[in-house]
């Protein structure tokens, strides 16, 4: 249960990496959904941060997930946590990875699903939907494919990872091009987003309509300068958004 982070990032390779299969949580169901969730995916652990605990204090989802049996792992304390001895096995293993040796960091058998999902529960208790590596990697060939991705490309990071696009197009795209990432945790604060993009000069941009038209609504001349490509999903995009980012970003192109 993280924002769009380059801590949710590393969380997830290393849920996979240690044999297990990453659960994506969305704080915003609220708690009667979330203990539901915990319990159809069996969750015992749940990795999060004390920023994201402190601002859901008073939600009930802390009490939802004790009833449900399951522990909060704040990752700044785990990480506080760790013996030295363990780090240096951690470092070791991950040099000898980059020197071609991956079976001293890569599981024998990775978990088949790269990631449970869970749809909304806006009609019904949110089901889950285990979604394969060959299922996200077929979309984000897809994806590069439209954006036609190169060697100068950095993406503005946003969306949640409970979110499918948000999972495959600000975490497992980016990974797979080498594309860097600049994370921004809230993708409803548009005018925040705008100075993240003034100061990092990304050339790509991955949202949902509601959140690009926070941005764009809210852009001063030269803030999206940089962005060459945006590309939007989850929802209809009206043709405003296509007429306001062509304006803003100097004459990007923006596809869904």
């Amino acid at each position: 249960m993280l924002p769009a982070s380059s801590a949710a990032c590393v969380a997830w390779l290393a849920v996979l990496l240690a044999g297990q299969t990453p659960v994506m949580l969305n704080w915003t169901t609220g708690p009667r959904n979330l203990g539901h969730c915990l319990r159809l995916a069996g969750v015992r652990h749940i990795l999060s941060a004390r920023a994201l605990l402190d601002r859901l204090e008073g939600s009930g989802l802390r009490e939802a997930a004790g009833e449900a049996g399951a522990a909060w792992l704040p990752l700044e304390d785990t990480a506080a946590s760790l013996s030295p001895c363990l780090r240096l096995e951690a470092a070791c293993r991950a040099l000898l990875s980059l020197a071609g040796l991956e079976g001293c960091a890569v599981p024998r058998k990775l978990s088949p699903p790269a990631a449970i999902l869970f749809t909304s529960g806006s009609s019904a208790a949110p089901k889950g939907v285990p979604l394969s590596h060959d299922n996200i990697l077929a979309n984000c060939r897809d994806v590069a494919a439209i954006l036609a991705l190169d060697s100068h490309d950095a993406m503005l990071a946003m969306l949640p990872p409970f979110h499918t696009l948000g999972l495959t197009g600000n975490i497992v795209l980016p990974l797979c091009f080498g594309v860097p990432m600049v994370f921004h945790a809230n993708p409803t604060e548009g005018a925040r987003l705008d100075a993240v993009c003034r100061q990092w000069r990304p050339t790509l941009l991955v949202a949902a309509p509601t959140f690009l038209d926070g941005m764009l609504r809210q852009a001063r001349p030269g803030d999206l300068a940089s962005l060459r490509v945006a590309f939007v999903g989850a929802e209809a995009c009206p043709q405003r958004l296509y007429d306001d980012f062509a304006r803003l970003s100097g004459g990007g192109l923006l596809c869904e």
